[in-house]
């Protein structure tokens, strides 16, 4: 979903201005970075340690919370 609508409004705001906006970038990483076990045909590793996030989990907990952020960002955000 973040992918799909950040490449959405990625196009719209190239297209038909006003300018491009960080939350597209962000959301378009998120996508990505949450696909990419079926983008890439691997799946993650597996931690030995099941009792904390470390590696590829931390990566996409911290995206996570960015794209949180910045979603909350742009909702207070105004787009002209």
């Amino acid at each position: 979903m973040a992918l799909v609508t950040g490449g959405y409004y990625l196009i719209v705001h190239l297209v038909s201005g006003p300018r491009l906006f960080h939350f597209e970038v962000v959301g378009i990483g998120v996508g990505l970075a949450l696909l990419w076990g079926r983008l890439t045909g691997r799946s993650t590793p597996r931690d030995d340690q099941p009792d904390g996030a470390t590696g590829v989990r931390l990566l996409l907990a911290i995206f996570g919370l960015i794209a949180i952020v910045v979603g909350v960002q742009g909702l207070f955000t105004p787009d002209g």
